[in-house]
């Protein structure tokens, strides 16, 4: 088995709608597509939703719900790749979050304020900084990626049944 088949493939998105019906309540809605190249293993698609929630955070959760499902993987050093269209997870993963820990995901130093999604993000932090087998990548939203617009698809479906 060459590397390449060894590479873990995630795609992930989130997508937020609001109710009027339910007085501009939030609903979210998540959804990531874990693509394993390997011989007799399933690829998995999982989604699910919540109210009261935002974008941000719905994006977040796609990212941290596939970690639930490939966890061992993880742990093993397999190489994942992880593709999403939100500019936040991307660079906060890869960018941000390091500087940000440095403050407990403050807003500063000197504040005691929680910087916004900050339990998500210490999450985040908890399996990234152990491992460096794990690569986030930019893809354009509502473009020529068959997977990235299946997850927004069910993202937005999954949001607007709330």
């Amino acid at each position: 088995m060459n590397k390449t088949d060894e590479t873990i493939i995630i795609y992930t998105d989130g997508s937020c709608v609001t109710s009027k019906k339910k007085h501009l309540v939030q609903s979210g809605g998540w959804c990531h597509y874990i693509i394993f190249n390997k011989p007799n293993q399933q690829n998995i698609l999982v989604s699910g939703s919540q109210q009261n929630t935002t974008n941000n955070r719905m994006e977040m959760i796609a990212v941290l719900e596939s970690f639930g499902w490939i966890m061992k993987d993880i742990l093993k050093g397999t190489k994942i790749i992880i593709y999403s269209d939100s500019t936040y997870v991307v660079k906060g993963a890869t960018e941000w979050m390091y500087n940000w820990q440095k403050n407990d995901f403050k807003v500063s130093k000197d504040n005691q304020t929680d910087r916004l999604n900050a339990d998500l993000w210490r999450q985040m932090y908890q399996v990234l900084i152990r491992k460096n087998n794990i690569k986030f990548v930019w893809v354009k939203a509502h473009d020529i990626s068959e997977y990235n617009n299946l997850v927004d698809r069910i993202a937005r479906e999954e949001a607007e049944k709330l």
